[in-house]
């Protein structure tokens, strides 16, 4: 795919972020054994919106819930916002879905559509939906809602709901200039622990983007509005999850690690093969995280100017460092970019930045 509707002030830009993911993009790693689920455990299949019937792009990010009857999806086409924003056109809506994984589990290679119902969220309450970081606890259920300002530029609201079947009621949306970086979020307790990928915002920052300087953050938002800083210096704050006893993991995309911070205050890095995305808890406690093996491949891809990127995911322990492999596609050609994974009664679900549907994998039986 080539250059889609980019401005010249949008290409240099682009090619800077490359220059920097060039000199960001770390080498070497743990060393890494034959993944749990090889190419031809998996299927990439369509995923359809039940109300449209339209395939649905870029699944984002993905949030099973712990009664393991729903996995909540959050989706839109960036290229072709991005597209229409600069044209001066509407630009179209994305989605928060929910997908039955009993459905997931039956899908094959000889079944390659999946339908997936819009959440009420949608219809009752959102117009420019933009869903990003997605999260689900219990009856509860919070997501970073990108909204976009006339021009493109990016302003985030964090948007709490109280869901209840299809139902949803939205309990809480803040946006403020502090969440115009939020990329994910993960429920503690009453309140949210937030990644702020970046400090300056909204705008540009040369020095963040292109220089590597590290000022994302960690932040906690209480029901109440009370807002207290957790870790700072983080290279491109990401997906974060919050794990037992007070601790927090969240991923550096651009230092190829996840920051473990503890309940004192003290932080543990442990080192991934590659840049980590969106962090997911397994049944057994470990951290899913899909991550980003080639940094450069991944911006050309996630700007239209390839057409694939490879995709990995690997389970974590958070306590020892202990590295799975779980899936990996090299040449990106099953499933490129992938940015957020479940892994559910042995079943592992891929979303994608730009791909088109979910991958789905399962072993085949012996």
């Amino acid at each position: 795919m080539g250059l889609r509707h980019a401005g010249a002030e949008d290409r240099v830009k682009r090619l800077a972020l490359a220059a920097a993911a060039l000199a960001l993009a770390a080498c070497g790693g743990p060393r890494l054994g034959d993944p749990a689920f090889a190419l031809h455990d998996c299927a990439r299949h369509a995923l359809i919106d039940a109300d449209t019937g339209l395939p649905i792009v870029g699944a984002e990010d993905l949030a099973a819930h712990p009664d393991g009857r729903r996995v909540y999806v959050s989706a839109y086409d960036r290229l072709a916002v991005e597209a229409a924003v600069e044209a001066g056109d509407p630009a179209p809506d994305g989605g928060l879905y929910v997908v039955d994984p009993m459905q997931l589990s039956a899908a094959s290679s000889e079944v390659r559509s999946i339908i997936a119902s819009p959440s009420k969220l949608v219809i009752q309450h959102l117009r420019g939906l933009r869903p990003h970081g997605i999260a689900v606890s219990g009856d509860r259920l919070a997501m970073v809602n990108r909204l976009q300002r006339p021009g493109g530029a990016l302003y985030p609201a964090i948007q709490q709901y109280e869901i209840s079947g299809g139902a949803a009621e939205l309990i809480d949306s803040r946006r403020s200039d502090t969440y115009c970086a939020a990329n994910d979020l993960a429920f503690d307790g009453d309140g949210l622990v937030i990644s702020l990928d970046r400090k300056k915002c909204p705008g540009w920052a040369f020095d963040e983007r292109v220089l590597g300087v590290a000022k994302g953050r960690l932040v906690f938002y209480s029901r109440d509005g009370r807002e207290e800083d957790l870790v700072g210096g983080l290279k491109f704050a990401n997906g974060v999850e919050v794990l037992s006893d007070g601790r927090f993991a969240v991923a550096e995309t651009r230092r190829n690690r996840i920051y473990i911070r503890e309940p004192d205050g003290s932080g543990r890095r442990l080192k991934t093969p590659g840049g980590a995305d969106n962090l997911t808890l397994a049944p057994d406690g470990r951290l899913i995280a899909a991550l980003h093996p080639d940094l450069i491949r991944l911006g050309r891809y996630r700007y239209g100017h390839r057409d694939t990127a490879p995709s990995r995911v690997i389970a974590l322990d958070p306590d020892t460092g202990d590295i799975e492999l779980l899936f990996e596609d090299r040449s990106g050609e099953t499933f490129s970019g992938a940015t957020a994974a479940v892994l559910m009664d042995g079943l592992l679900v891929v979303g994608s930045v730009r791909d088109a549907g979910l991958l789905v994998c399962r072993k085949a039986p012996a």
